[in-house]
């Protein structure tokens, strides 16, 4: 992913912070990565949200979550895995549902002179009790030490993404959304990372478009 990229991704949040249909997003996130053997990984991660609409900014906690993921290395810079999450939203929104996620994935990374570059495939199946949704996505996203050609200690490193999605489901029209991501992360320690993201979606953008900016905060811990 080159400047002229993320310069757009500035330029498109920058965009929709000016609508008037959007909505803001807090979602702080605890990551926990445990290497099992040499080519099998797991995460867990426990992350809420927090929204606000445009005009009061008045942010309240709209879900709980927890997700698991396990991950596979079948080459080099390959990668396959299985993550099952669970969405505890009824308690903290009246409008909203649980919801039971299963996520099948691949991932190529390529190592570049400075960081890497990484290419994603997802497969979502989203259970809600009266539905069921369908989603595949695509990411492309680079990363680059900001001092040097590798990321030492006390360090800092820059995160641009690109994914598009697409979402199906019984008796529902096609839904098309597209996310920008900027993020900014330090490796605090040996094994931990702090990392800022500042993302764009744009959702629905056939029909009627919606317009979110999300701040994650996520702490990773490697063990």
């Amino acid at each position: 992913m080159n400047k002229g990229v993320l310069l757009l991704a500035i330029f498109l949040v920058s965009s929709a912070i000016a609508q008037e249909n959007w909505d803001g997003v807090l979602q702080p996130q605890f990551i926990i990565r445990n290497k099992v053997t040499g080519t099998y990984n797991q995460l867990w991660r426990l992350s809420n949200r927090f929204v606000g609409v445009a005009e009061e900014m008045d942010f309240s906690l709209q879900f709980i979550e927890i997700m698991h993921f396990s991950t596979l290395a079948v080459g080099d810079k390959q990668r396959l895995g299985l993550g099952i999450q669970y969405r505890f939203r009824e308690n903290f929104d009246d409008t909203g549902q649980n919801e039971f996620r299963l996520t099948e994935q691949f991932i190529w990374k390529l190592p570049q002179e400075s960081g890497s570059l990484a290419h994603r495939l997802r497969a979502e199946q989203r259970f809600f009790p009266d539905f069921t949704l369908h989603r595949f996505r695509y990411r492309i996203s680079r990363d680059v030490p900001l001092q040097g050609q590798e990321l030492n200690l006390k360090e800092t490193f820059l995160v641009g993404q690109l994914e598009p999605v697409f979402t199906l489901a019984n008796m529902r029209s096609p839904r098309y959304d597209q996310r920008f991501t900027m993020g900014l992360g330090w490796l605090i320690g040996k094994k931990t990372v702090w990392l800022n993201s500042l993302e764009y979606r744009l959702e629905n953008y056939t029909h009627r478009t919606k317009h979110r900016v999300f701040l994650i905060s996520a702490l990773n811990i490697s063990l």
